[in-house]
């Protein structure tokens, strides 16, 4: 399966940001971290990220090509 990121979906889907949010449970400035600035997602958000995107954005899309010095797991 090809890689995905969130915005990617959120786009192919027609989602606005705030839809995504309330989708995921995660506050704007969190989404924000994840889509823009490389965040790593805590394992119960990659969890339902990949349940709410049916699979298609799944926790590798946050880890595929990242260094794992440069890797940075939001609290």
């Amino acid at each position: 399966m090809a890689m995905m990121d969130l915005g990617t979906y959120q786009k192919q889907h027609g989602l606005s940001v705030s839809d995504l949010e309330l989708l995921i449970g995660v506050s704007h400035s969190a989404l924000h971290r994840y889509m823009y600035l490389g965040r790593i997602p805590e394992v119960a958000v990659l969890r339902r990220i990949l349940a709410v995107t049916d699979g298609q954005v799944t926790p590798n899309d946050f880890f595929d090509g990242v260094p794992v010095c440069k890797r940075r797991v939001a609290a």
